[in-house]
């Protein structure tokens, strides 16, 4: 065929170091865009009315798509995002989905949080918010995911 056995792999490697490069500046790109959209949070003011009943006084911000729903969908950016953020009472808050679905659970779970797959391998966010709160010393090796959940209660519930 005219050339050296071998070139087509070669060939395959620069490609594969190319696009691992591309990805390696689109995560700095994406890094410096996250950190800009955060600085808008700082320029948030309240008004001090609610949007859903209009009522005056103490609001509190309410994501619209939860912060939780913005790390599962890789936006993250959203979380610190004016855009996805409105102004409501605590009345008002208190019957969003989340507050709903929260009392819900613990009206029937005792406060514990459902978790996925519980019996699976804990999660590397699991792990990495257990050493986050300083647990790292208490990780398991085959630590589930239902364990890593509850030694992050365990963990927060210690640092207050």
């Amino acid at each position: 065929m005219g050339k050296k056995e071998g070139t087509y792999l070669k060939t395959l490697r620069n490609i594969h170091e190319r696009i691992q490069k591309k990805k390696g500046e689109v995560g700095e790109i994406e890094q410096e865009f996250l950190a800009e959209v955060k600085k808008e949070r700082e320029m948030w003011i309240k008004v001090g009315r609610c949007t859903v009943c209009l009522a005056e006084g103490e609001t509190e911000w309410h994501h619209i798509i939860s912060q939780h729903r913005c790390r599962e969908i890789s936006k993250e950016y959203l979380i610190h995002s004016r855009t996805n953020v409105i102004e409501i009472c605590r009345s008002c808050h208190d019957e969003t989905t989340a507050s709903l679905r929260r009392k819900h659970i613990e009206q029937n779970g005792g406060g514990a949080k459902t978790v996925k797959n519980p019996n699976g391998a804990m999660t590397i966010r699991q792990e990495e918010y257990i050493k986050k709160l300083g647990g790292e010393n208490r990780i398991t090796t085959n630590m589930t995911r239902g364990e890593a959940s509850k030694l992050i209660d365990t963990l927060k519930e210690e640092s207050n």
